[in-house]
């Protein structure tokens, strides 16, 4: 159970850290035209947005967990 969770933890890691780099870069690209265009209602988009990728990558990996826990128990 311990090799499956660490898997899984090693690329939530990665991925998370991946996401909010690029997350990051975007928001600070783009800041300026959105504020511009909308105003401050912008940011709960941003903020729904954030939320999304960020319990994605959770479910992503409860996946990998349980995909290696089954096929470890297939071999």
């Amino acid at each position: 159970m311990f090799k499956e969770a660490a898997a899984a933890g090693l690329f939530a890691t990665i991925a998370f850290i991946g996401i909010q780099a690029y997350f990051n870069w975007c928001m600070e690209s783009l800041r300026e035209q959105y504020v511009l265009l909308y105003g401050t209602l912008v940011t709960l988009p941003i903020f729904l947005l954030w939320i999304y990728l960020s319990v994605l990558v959770l479910l992503v990996g409860a996946q990998i967990i349980c995909s290696l826990k089954i096929s470890r128990h297939l071999v």
